[in-house]
């Protein structure tokens, strides 16, 4: 991970420790659980070269981005 210019990932605990740990930028995409564990793990990450967008931003046509969650 530390290698790469770019890391698109889920927001689980392993993959948020090594973002953090190895300093690399990263697209946090967290996953939709009912106990939200993981939107409030991305909720509490910053920093440069950090962004984190929902499921619903992301996985969207462009079509159909009007009536989703903005970038």
């Amino acid at each position: 991970m530390a290698r790469a210019d770019l890391v698109v990932c889920r927001a689980g605990y392993n993959m948020v420790n090594e973002v953090m740990l190895t300093g690399v930028r990263a697209l946090i995409i967290p996953e939709s659980h009912p106990s939200g564990e993981q939107e409030r793990r991305a909720a509490s990450l910053s920093g440069p070269g950090i962004l984190v967008r929902d499921e619903s931003a992301c996985l969207c046509s462009d079509a159909a981005r009007r009536s989703c969650s903005p970038l």
